[in-house]
């Protein structure tokens, strides 16, 4: 049987805010397989964004144990975690706030290549010209400030950046929100086409059914940093059983069951 590429068990994370303790991971166990999409869906404030930046260690959780590719990923510090994050990227929201504002296309996908020292020095304008091609894009936006291209445009050159590494495992934080209804699609569609290609697996963090639908093998429901509920996206639609999941379907009124994933 194939083994998980990232399996958490017992993750806990609490805040304090306002002189009161928040939970907002309470005993989160999950698996990801190679070459998968899990999609971690749930309200505002039910954990999803803090559980991914966790496994990202953006954050570091009070309880709990992520392992990644079989190796504890809580006892990995300094060079051993920078070597390892080569395999995990992120893709966040916000197009405009994931960059450097004075960085030009060139030097956002630059970046990963240079810290984790992938390609020669010299080599790194024909990876960069190669990576923006396969995200879809001209390789004469290189020379272009990145605040000065489309926010599909630049969601692209996000993808093209967590993709340099080689990465096995890209977590995209509502990566498509931000995107009008027609450049998301397109998005969705190149992540779809780079998954194949590559064998990448996603942890997919949405709280737009519709979306999910379009690009999720399974799908984790969260609620008060609990997961409530986990199905396939089909099986999650077609009958949901929690009130978080029957709350997520409501709120998405095109939604309809199809065998075939789509938007």
């Amino acid at each position: 049987m194939t083994q998980p590429l990232l399996e958490v068990r017992g993750l806990g994370k609490r805040f304090r805010r306002a002189g009161s303790t928040v939970t907002a991971l309470d005993g989160i166990n999950l698996q990801l397989y190679p070459g998968e999409t899990l999609a971690l869906v749930g309200g505002s404030g039910s954990g999803k964004s803090t559980l991914a930046r966790t496994i990202l260690r953006l954050i570091e959780p009070d309880a709990g144990e992520i392992r990644f590719e079989g190796e504890d990923l809580l006892a990995k510090r300094g060079r051993d975690l920078r070597a390892m994050r080569s395999r995990l990227q992120m893709v966040f929201q916000d197009p405009h706030a994931a960059f450097n504002p004075r960085a030009t296309v060139a030097r956002a996908i630059e970046d990963p290549l240079r810290i984790h020292d992938v390609v020669p020095a010299r080599d790194r304008p024909r990876r960069i010209a190669e990576l923006l091609e396969r995200v879809g894009l001209s390789s004469e936006l290189a020379t272009r400030n990145v605040h000065d291209i489309s926010g599909g445009q630049r969601q692209r050159v996000a993808i093209a950046r967590a993709i340099a590494t080689h990465p096995r495992l890209i977590v995209l934080d509502e990566a498509v929100s931000a995107l009008d209804v027609s450049v998301r699609a397109k998005v969705l569609d190149l992540l779809v086409t780079l998954q194949e290609q590559e064998g990448i697996a996603y942890l997919f963090v949405s709280h737009d059914l519709g979306v999910v639908k379009k690009i999720a093998d399974r799908v984790a429901v969260l609620d008060h940093g609990r997961i409530v509920e986990s199905a396939t996206a089909d099986d999650l639609i077609r009958n949901p059983q929690s009130d978080a999941a029957k709350a997520l379907v409501a709120a998405t009124p095109r939604l309809k069951y199809s065998p075939e994933r789509e938007v």
